[in-house]
């Protein structure tokens, strides 16, 4: 399953987005992403009437050791609420996997999962997705999803921080 997925540049910008006809947003978490321009605290992400749009927390920096604690209260923090974590460290896995929610993880790697053999690695580790980026990808044939994007870019090309890409859920 493909999802339009958007990044919010504020939060000003994210409550508009969450009005406008897309799958999901992603959020980058304080102090445990990077390469991004605007992130939240999950205290404030939580606070966020998403009104039925897909929420994707992004933690996608590479945890040293005195990360981890924190790893672990924002996992416990997450884990009873409809939210998928994108992750790149291998280290989340494990504390993902310590408390029960590793089907809550979409892996976040751009160069490690691209072929089958990797993302079967995943899946039988109980991981359920996997980021695929699209800027400079062909389109799939018949998604749907598409023309909903030209249209919404078009309408909003302003954009200063858009980003297109695929979460793929594996079906085995």
């Amino acid at each position: 399953m493909q999802k339009l997925v958007v990044v919010a540049k504020t939060k000003k910008h994210l409550l508009e987005l969450i009005e406008k006809d897309i799958d999901a947003v992603l959020i980058y978490i304080d102090k445990l992403s990077v390469n991004n321009s605007f992130s939240m605290s999950i205290n404030e992400v939580n606070e966020i009437d998403f009104k039925g749009k897909e929420v994707f927390l992004c933690i996608n920096k590479i945890m040293h050791s005195s990360s981890l604690p924190l790893v672990r209260e924002f996992l416990e923090q997450v884990k009873d609420k409809n939210y998928k974590i994108l992750f790149y460290d291998m280290g989340v896995y494990n504390i993902a996997k310590d408390i029960h929610i590793e089907d809550k993880l979409v892996i976040y790697q751009d160069h490690l999962n691209a072929n089958t053999y990797s993302n079967n690695f995943y899946y039988d580790l109980g991981i359920k997705g996997s980021y695929i980026n699209i800027i400079n990808c062909d389109i799939p044939n018949g998604w749907s999803s598409w023309s909903r994007f030209k249209k919404s870019f078009n309408k909003f090309s302003s954009w200063v921080n858009f980003f297109a890409f695929f979460i793929y859920f594996f079906r085995k």
